[in-house]
């Protein structure tokens, strides 16, 4: 072999020795710092594993950080797969459930970092691992990522991450179910709050809910939930019922004692009703000041308003309302409707 072929011959295998070191390098980064997803959930729905022991109170330790963050200590050989995060924001809890660990090592566990806005912190044992619990002040959001032995948990109020923030409020409704199609019973509010939840992929837009499961709360747990999140608008979704079984048709009702210039109660009723009613191809029966002075609407210093989605009263519109891909067009038409502020007033 000739002299300038071995050397090309080695500068070859040097080259790619660097590569395969840095390929490893990059390999051994990834493992050891991982993101991990975090479930929204809310009215106490757990996810994270199953009740089953006492709880065990957790020790924090205030340590001030750039990142602002707070950590938790993993078990060696803890994989991002152990573990699983869910923000119950309704309840203003952080669960953590880490398969495979062991009580003993929680024993003496401290939560170190900025923990000031944790009020407070405890541990269960499960049959499958560990349950922690994370009792906030407040409402946020969480970036979760292990580090090694460590699971790092940064917090941040919805307003540093969003550029509008919507409260939906399904109120509570009867039930209805179409037992030839067998679909299964469900409050139309809350399966319309259920296809946003699945289907919102607008960026810059948070939506949060003030119920996801047939739970009921009250005006006060729901205006409490507005003021965390420091919402920018509040749509109530609802149901009319009259005793004229003729009528049908979507409607909009707002405060009128509350005025906010520009872009107000009257305004995102309007939205609304228009978007609702274009996407479910029905008629608008039109806007109306909301009857009850004890309605959240009337507690809220927001643009605030409530679209009623059809007529339970009405046979043919209560059969419609209890049809999937109705339900479907329903949910397009509460999201029209928030694109359409966010491009028009928040932008």
């Amino acid at each position: 072999m000739a002299e300038g072929e071995k050397f090309n011959w080695r500068l070859t295998a040097v080259w790619w020795m660097i590569l395969l070191v840095g390929a490893m390098y990059l390999m051994l980064m990834t493992a050891t710092k991982k993101t991990i997803v975090i479930a929204d959930s809310s009215n106490g729905k757990e996810t994270a594993g199953e009740q089953y022991a006492v709880r065990q109170e957790l020790l924090l330790e205030s340590v001030v950080n750039e990142d602002g963050a707070f950590w938790i200590p993993l078990e060696k050989n803890t994989k991002a797969g152990n573990v699983v995060v869910e923000n119950s924001y309704q309840d203003r809890e952080l669960r953590i459930f880490i398969g495979g660990a062991q009580e003993q090592f929680y024993e003496n566990c401290v939560v170190q970092g900025a923990v000031e806005t944790i009020v407070k912190a405890d541990y269960e044992i499960q049959r499958s691992g560990v349950l922690i619990r994370l009792q906030m002040d407040s409402v946020y959001e969480f970036q979760t990522s292990m580090d090694g032995e460590i699971l790092k948990i940064q917090s941040n109020k919805p307003q540093e991450l969003y550029s509008m923030v919507v409260v939906i409020d399904p109120a509570e409704c009867d039930k209805i179910s179409l037992t030839e199609n067998g679909t299964e019973a469900e409050e139309v509010t809350l399966a319309v709050c259920r296809l946003l939840s699945e289907q919102w992929d607008m960026e810059g837009v948070k939506l949060y809910f003030t119920r996801t499961a047939e739970r009921s709360a009250s005006d006060e747990e729901r205006k409490a939930l507005s003021d965390a999140v420091e919402a920018d608008v509040y749509i109530r979704l609802d149901v009319a019922e009259a005793e004229d079984s003729s009528l049908y048709g979507i409607r909009g009702c707002y405060n009128e004692e509350y005025f906010i210039p520009d872009f107000g109660n009257v305004e995102l009723a309007d939205i609304l009703t228009r978007n609702v009613t274009v996407a479910a191809d029905n008629r608008a029966v039109g806007l109306a000041v909301a009857e009850d002075k004890e309605n959240v609407l009337y507690k809220l210093e927001i643009p605030a308003a409530s679209i009623e989605l059809g007529y339970l009263s009405n046979e043919k519109e209560c059969l419609l309302m209890g049809q999937e891909t109705y339900r479907q067009k329903l949910a397009d038409g509460v999201k029209a409707a928030v694109k359409e502020v966010y491009s028009n007033y928040y932008e």
